[in-house]
């Protein structure tokens, strides 16, 4: 969850991230899991772009670190279900997450919202958009300009 909000990333995308994706200063955004008729796929691209980098912060960097084991294979997915396999947001919304907002106090909202809190912590830091990766420009195009409610 800590990765959602320090990168708000979808969780579709997170869930399809390998290692290979991961350099020294950068998240590669590639591929995205989705459901289909065959049940979770993976698929090339993005919700509305291609691909999308990310810069590393040292707390990605921490939290990388934390999950990261000694042997890594770069086509390991860097979050897995306790199976080995894609995580099913569909079961982490309706155990794992909702056990972390409860736990919280927090009002149930959707994990789809890190994304969504990412970028107000921006617009509060004053980050603006072209200072954001690209990412998040689309979802808040006015991110820091003087037009947001403050």
């Amino acid at each position: 969850m800590r990765f959602l909000f320090f990168t708000g990333a979808r969780p579709s995308e997170a869930i399809g991230l390998q290692w290979k994706h991961i350099t020294e200063s950068v998240i590669r955004f590639r591929q995205a899991v989705v459901v289909s008729k065959q049940g979770l796929v993976l698929k090339e691209g993005l919700k509305t772009q291609r691909k999308r980098d990310f810069p590393i912060t040292p707390e990605v960097k921490v939290i990388l670190e934390d999950i990261k084991s000694e042997t890594i294979d770069p086509e390991a997915f860097i979050f897995r279900s306790p199976r080995g396999k894609f995580i099913d947001q569909h079961n982490f919304a309706n155990r794992p997450w909702q056990a972390i907002m409860a736990k919280s106090g927090i009002p149930y909202r959707k994990s789809y919202q890190c994304r969504h809190t990412f970028i107000s912590l921006c617009v509060e830091a004053h980050i603006n958009s072209t200072a954001l990766p690209l990412a998040h420009a689309k979802a808040c195009p006015d991110a820091g300009r003087e037009q947001v409610p403050r």
